[in-house]
């Protein structure tokens, strides 16, 4: 039922026997303390899935589920934005990023269908009621993933102050009652609206009006520069996952965050008869992977002093995937590549053993032909492939290899006339804590080597996590 009016400046404008939506004038009620007429700021900082109306506005709507009639509804009642929002934390960070770049903005209203599973819709009302807690975790959220990462804490402060009022109208899909609530919003204080939302027997109220502009300056964040200065992560479920750093320093706190913070703790112990906190199918993008290659404070054996050890040792780790038989180890106190007797326990399970012997191929010498022939015929290839896994010799080591293959790319980069070379790791399991920044080493020198050998200059490193978790007793 829709638009019963008493014709006394009140009535029902919205009731569905689950959600009511009242309204009366109470221009006695309005506090206008603003100005009109704030001159219009830049664009809006982030881009997505929304369209900007009148930035003189008071009012942005939310519509967690697209719904191109209702955002069209909403820009032609006088919105100043309006788009969808599906999940609960990138995408909400845009929303709280974009409201703080345009200081006319005071009110947010949701309406439609909140986004199963990731509800960004009660995420967006839950920050503007309870804020993040010290995890940056939304409060009250019901969301998967509702953790607000990317953006620094003055934008969140900022957007809670900024914004009188989150308005639900989740639940509703008649674009009439929105088409209402968007004009009780841009009204001059003389005609302030009180709108009422009762639902389950609990009523929300709101006196609508344009307070005018808020009294501070606009502020203009983009996540863009936090992924440029330390990456930003995106937690989709907990079987989604990406991430993308400039480099491997700055990957290892934001994966093992991501981690620790969305990871499902799991309730049963694995193989190994350890528990985890882990997520499934993580990806991380390294845009610099031979630049800040050791994270500040990773100590990957207990008997390394400083981080100068940390970095021989990682060196020398990388060394045992371009050999069939050494481990890293110390030889008269010194870090050292110390080479395996044969037959010794655990041989056959190195990763130098599978790249450079199993196969009785030497595959890093082979892919590097391959990226010359790529070059040479001037063919992009898809096809140049490290494999590690081979189902006839499972049973015969004591685990399947973490490390399944490596992938290569030579492209030809036309702005600059240099072919480049992108690698792609996929690992099926992953000890986020303790094996990241050791293997992301190890990957990054394979592909400066092969770049070396072909003269290719080193691109991007993509790494791919089947399972990425941390032990928790351990």
């Amino acid at each position: 039922m829709v638009g019963i009016s008493d014709g006394k400046g009140s009535g029902i404008i919205y009731s569905d026997g689950k959600i009511e939506v009242r309204f009366r004038i109470e221009p006695e009620k309005a506090e206008y303390k603003g100005k009109y007429n704030c001159k219009e700021g830049k664009s809006y900082p982030e881009k997505g899935t929304y369209s900007q109306g009148n930035p003189l506005s008071p009012v942005s709507v939310v519509i967690p589920m697209p719904d191109k009639d209702a955002i069209q509804a909403a820009l032609e009642a006088g919105a100043a934005m309006a788009g969808s929002v599906v999940t609960a934390n990138i995408g909400v960070e845009k929303v709280v990023l974009n409201t703080i770049s345009n200081p006319n903005i005071r009110y947010i209203i949701l309406f439609g269908r909140d986004s199963s599973g990731h509800m960004s819709g009660n995420t967006i009302l839950n920050l503007h009621r309870n804020g993040v807690d010290n995890n940056r975790k939304v409060i009250g959220s019901k969301g998967l993933t509702p953790y607000l990462k990317n953006i620094p804490s003055k934008a969140i402060e900022r957007f809670r102050e900024q914004i009188i009022a989150v308005i639900d109208l989740m639940g509703i899909d008649d674009v009439e009652v929105l088409d209402k609530a968007v004009g009780f919003t841009i009204q001059e204080p003389k005609n302030a609206v009180r709108l009422e939302i009762e639902r389950d027997g609990n009523t929300e109220s709101f006196v609508l009006f344009d307070p005018g502009k808020f009294g501070k300056e606009p502020m203009n964040i983009s996540i863009t520069d936090a992924i440029m200065t330390n990456g930003l992560y995106e937690a989709l479920t907990h079987y989604s996952t990406s991430i993308i750093v400039p480099s491997i320093a700055k990957a290892y706190p934001l994966l093992l965050d991501a981690v620790m913070c969305a990871g499902l703790e799991q309730d049963l112990a694995d193989e190994r008869l350890s528990f985890t906190k882990e997520l499934l199918n993580v990806t991380v993008h390294i845009e610099t992977p031979l630049e800040d290659m050791v994270p500040s404070g990773y100590k990957p054996e207990a008997w390394l002093k400083d981080s100068k050890e940390v970095q021989q040792y990682l060196g020398k780790y990388a060394n045992t995937y371009f050999s069939e038989d050494l481990t890293v180890g110390l030889d008269n106190g010194k870090i050292s590549n110390i080479r395996k007797k044969s037959g010794e326990e655990g041989m056959k399970y190195t990763y130098g053993y599978f790249i450079q012997k199993h196969y009785e191929v030497k595959q890093i010498l082979k892919v590097a032909n391959e990226v010359e022939e790529s070059i040479r015929n001037k063919e992009p290839s898809r096809r140049i492939l490290i494999s590690l896994p081979d189902p006839k010799i499972f049973k015969k080591v004591s685990e399947v290899p973490c490390f399944i293959d490596y992938q290569l790319f030579p492209r030809y980069n036309k702005y600059d006339d240099v072919w480049e070379l992108h690698a792609t790791a996929h690992m099926r399991s992953h000890d986020v804590k303790n094996a990241f920044p050791a293997n992301a080493y190890a990957f990054a020198t394979i592909l400066e080597k092969i770049s070396s050998i072909t003269g290719t200059r080193p691109g991007t490193l993509t790494i791919f996590f089947g399972s990425a978790h941390v032990y928790l007793n351990r």
